[in-house]
């Protein structure tokens, strides 16, 4: 009896046990978890890329619709009625003058000093002026 009354408690048991997990849903399977992570990761990634090829393209924009410091010493050059040997440059450099992107050229001819302010994207002449060189 006492074998009987063993067995009936470890059959009860089990159907206890059993009934205990029936309500809770399955953890997905290792694989699934890592096809989940793995196109999370994925997705990110080409969001990631495509940002910085975007990024990448408009600083490419920007830099192909600047003049470039040579052509600014060219049209200071032409405003003035010079040629590049006939003159001396003593500045020509980008900067950024109240938000516009500008080249500052600067140079003698005789003893008279140009300074010219040549906007960086469309090439036109911002502001122009000249001095004496005995001025200083």
């Amino acid at each position: 009896m006492k074998k009987f009354f063993a067995l009936f408690v470890a059959v009860l048991m089990m159907f206890a046990f059993a009934g205990c997990g029936g309500n809770q849903e399955e953890a997905p399977a290792p694989e699934e978890a890592t096809e989940a992570v793995e196109e999370q990761v994925e997705e990110q990634v080409e969001k990631a890329v495509e940002e910085q090829t975007e990024k990448a393209a408009e600083q490419a924009e920007e830099v192909q619709e600047d003049i470039g410091v040579d052509m600014a010493k060219e049209i200071a050059l032409s405003d003035a009625g010079f040629a590049a040997g006939d003159v001396e440059f003593t500045k020509a450099q980008q900067d950024i003058d109240d938000g516009l992107k500008i080249y500052e050229v600067e140079f003698v001819q005789g003893e008279t000093k140009y300074e010219y302010d040549i906007d960086a994207q469309t090439g036109e002449i911002v502001d122009r002026d000249t001095d004496s060189v005995y001025d200083d």
